[in-house]
């Protein structure tokens, strides 16, 4: 029985070598031309299909578990040595039968990917040039449904499942990287449209994602929800949001790292505290910088005195683009000193609806002033500006924050990346990155010269 069961696997195991070779005889994998799913091609995968689920049977048709009892009768433990021997040749069989069916899959999605990716680039190519969303569209939507109607009335609804689910990965690839694609003609277009060059491709997103929770498709959440997936779509909401949103994004990512900063223990780079209060009659920011301490000795120290700081704080609204006309303020110069003493307060014209806009921010510099050369940056902090930091105007002092001065983080990523990309584009972005990476500097010079001083 056994030589049966293995000489039949032998026999649809050339069977479905046979398939495959015929598919690559008659230019099945050839890259030439439009791919195009056909009744053919459905019915070849179905025989493998319905060959695999013949094989699932032979056991029982070859009554192996009669057998096995009597096998058991001839020799001790030969019931198990039958079961198992039957258990190894169907997982073999299983495992070549995936293999060769998956195959075929794999080239069915990567020939449709390659005509996606076609029509993908046509579809961002006619938008820039002026043709509505929907007509830019027709080229790949028509595509995917023909192929995808074909297979869905050819296919048996299990392996219709299984290329849904190949498809969908190899979209989200395609997606991925027609939105990072650097290519010359993708840089001209973004310098162009901008933002909406990604608005564009979000909206191919939600149109592809829509067709495949279609009825006739009908992922499940879990299916079309993959890390792939996530990934993609928090990325082309990033990139598809315009500037002063992702500086907002990225300066409540610092408020957010800023809290992760443990205020028992001493911040390397001192902590200052401020109370912010909102007087709605006047739409007026008040802000007052109470003091700062734990500050680092920026100035060396000498015969007569030991090394101390020369502190002053600059006050500024951020993202700038979203306060044109509000200048930055600074605190008076408190000499030699690591625990300044202010109270010191400074008044900024702000709407009401900037309180209710996540991101909007009071940023806070730490300088240490020097005579006869550059200022030393000491540190950084954010707090927002939303009604729920705030004090009321009519108290004393408002609502008081204890915030630790900080260092900018050297890698990046979400927001401010983006923003890199629309450096040739945006004057927004391009003002924004020139501030932040003039502190980056500055900070880097400032840690490189502690480090060098503790060194001695």
């Amino acid at each position: 029985t056994a030589l049966v069961l293995n000489t039949i696997h032998n026999v649809v195991g050339k069977y479905c070598e046979h398939i495959v070779k015929k598919l690559e005889k008659v230019g099945y994998y050839d890259d030439e031309g439009q791919f195009d799913v056909t009744e053919e091609l459905c019915v070849i995968q179905n025989s493998l299909d319905h060959v695999g689920e013949c094989m699932e049977g032979l056991p029982v048709d070859l009554e192996w578990d009669t057998l096995a009892d009597q096998y058991e009768k001839v020799e001790a433990g030969g019931c198990k040595k039958a079961n198992l021997l039957c258990e190894q040749m169907m997982d073999s069989f299983r495992d070549d039968m995936n293999n060769k069916r998956h195959r075929i899959v794999e080239q069915i999605t990567k020939r449709m990917s390659r005509d996606i990716s076609h029509n993908m680039v046509q579809y961002v190519q006619d938008v820039s040039d002026g043709v509505g969303r929907d007509e830019a569209l027709n080229g790949l939507m028509t595509y995917l449904d023909t192929n995808l109607q074909t297979m869905f009335t050819e296919l048996f609804n299990k392996t219709f499942k299984v290329v849904v689910a190949y498809l969908w990965e190899s979209i989200m690839a395609v997606m991925k990287f027609t939105l990072l694609c650097d290519s010359e003609m993708v840089r001209e277009q973004r310098k162009i449209h901008g933002v909406l060059y990604y608005q564009n491709i979000k909206y191919l997103f939600d149109v592809l994602v829509g067709f495949f929770e279609s009825d006739t498709l009908s992922m499940e959440a879990r299916q079309l929800k993959t890390e792939s997936y996530k990934e993609l779509y928090s990325k082309i909401n990033t990139y598809s949001q315009d500037s002063t949103m992702l500086m907002r994004e990225y300066y409540q990512s610092l408020y957010t790292s800023q809290l992760t900063v443990d205020m028992e223990d001493r911040c390397p780079f001192g902590a200052v505290g401020i109370s912010m209060a909102y007087n709605e009659p006047k739409s007026e920011l008040v802000v007052t910088v109470l003091h700062a301490k734990n500050l680092p000795a920026m100035d060396s120290s000498s015969v007569f005195s030991s090394a101390k700081s020369d502190p002053y704080i600059v006050l500024s609204l951020e993202p700038q683009e979203l306060f044109p006309n509000i200048v930055e303020q600074k605190t008076t110069t408190q000499m030699d000193t690591l625990t300044p003493l202010y109270d010191e307060t400074f008044r900024f014209k702000v709407s009401p609806e900037s309180q209710q806009t996540p991101g909007c921010s009071l940023q806070l510099h730490c300088y240490d002033w020097d005579r006869f050369k550059c200022n030393d940056f000491i540190g950084e902090a954010v707090v927002p500006i939303l009604l729920s930091e705030l004090g009321c105007a009519k108290s004393v002092r408002g609502k008081t924050h204890m915030l630790p001065l900080c260092h900018p983080q050297t890698k990046h990523d979400g927001a401010f990346n983006v923003l890199c990309t629309r450096e040739e584009f945006s004057n927004d972005a391009a003002n924004f990155l020139k501030r932040r990476r003039k502190v980056f500097q500055q900070a880097a010079d400032t840690y490189a010269m502690l480090l060098k001083r503790n060194k001695k």
